[in-house]
């Protein structure tokens, strides 16, 4: 197992994969964390990609789950 470095310990960048029912719940407590920034929000349904986007204050709404992690802006954070 190789081990997790993070650049910068005061904003950790992450991204987000689905806003269901239960992704909502989830999302408004990540935002509320000290440090963490979510970067991408992504769920198949890009409206509700879109509404975790707002919830969470992220740059980007997407509908596929391999581009949030894909996102060049996670490797910066």
């Amino acid at each position: 197992m190789s081990a997790f470095k993070v650049k910068d310990r005061s904003a950790i960048g992450v991204a987000f994969l689905g806003v269901g029912r239960m992704g909502q719940t989830h999302i408004r407590t990540l935002a509320a964390v000290p440090n963490v920034r979510v970067i991408v929000v992504a769920d198949p349904n890009l409206e509700a990609a879109e509404r975790g986007r707002a919830i969470a204050k992220a740059e980007r709404a997407v509908a596929s789950g391999e581009e949030a992690i894909l996102d060049p802006a996670l490797r910066r954070s």
